[in-house]
C-alpha cells in the first residue's frame, strides 16, 4: 500500500499536468495568432475617388495580428496600425459590434468604413470572414462588403488551442 503522502504527491501532479502550460485565455485563445488573407476581397459599390469608381480591392496576402482584449471573450483584430477591430466571441465564431471604424487605403486615399457587421469564423489554422459596412467617401450611398480566408501562419509560435506550443 503506497503511502498519504505518495498518493497527494500523484494526485498534485496529474492536476497540474491537467492544468497545461495555458495562461489563461479562455475562448479567444484559439483566435490569437499572426494570420495571413489566402484569398479575400472588398468590394466597394456606389463608390467613387477623384471621379473614378473604386474597384474591388484584393486582401489576399495582407497581414493581421489578433490579441485578447479586455477578457479572454474578446478579440482584437488588427489589420495594419488603422484598422482595429473588437470582436466578441462566442465557440468558434467571433462578431464584431456595429459601429466600429476601420481605415483603409483606396487608391492613395485613407477610408474610413464604419462597420455594419463582420464575423470571424474558426476551423482549425483556418478564419473564414465576411463583413459589410459604409464609407463617406464617393457620395452618401457607397457601401462596402467583403469576405476572405485566414491562414495562421507557421511562424507566429502559436497553435490551434492558443496556448503558444
Amino acid at each position: 500500500m503506497k503511502s498519504p503522502i505518495y498518493r497527494s504527491l500523484l494526485v498534485a501532479g496529474v492536476l497540474l499536468v491537467g492544468c497545461g502550460s495555458s495562461s489563461g485565455g479562455g475562448n479567444g485563445a484559439p483566435f490569437v495568432g499572426m494570420w495571413t488573407y489566402s484569398t479575400g476581397t472588398l468590394t466597394p459599390m456606389s463608390c467613387m475617388v477623384l471621379g473614378s469608381t473604386i474597384p474591388a480591392l484584393d486582401l489576399s496576402g495582407d497581414p493581421v495580428t489578433i490579441t485578447l482584449g479586455a477578457d479572454s471573450s474578446h478579440l482584437q483584430f488588427s489589420a495594419g496600425t488603422t484598422c482595429t477591430i473588437t470582436f466578441v466571441v462566442s465557440g468558434t465564431t467571433a462578431t464584431a459590434a456595429s459601429g466600429q471604424m476601420c481605415t483603409i487605403p483606396v487608391m492613395g486615399i485613407p477610408a474610413v468604413i464604419d462597420v455594419t457587421s463582420w464575423t470571424l469564423t474558426l476551423s482549425g489554422d483556418t478564419i473564414t470572414t465576411g463583413f459589410s459596412g459604409t464609407a463617406a467617401i464617393g457620395g452618401p450611398s457607397c457601401t462596402a462588403s467583403g469576405s476572405g480566408t485566414l491562414k495562421r501562419n507557421a511562424t507566429d509560435g502559436s497553435t490551434p488551442d492558443g496556448s503558444g506550443g
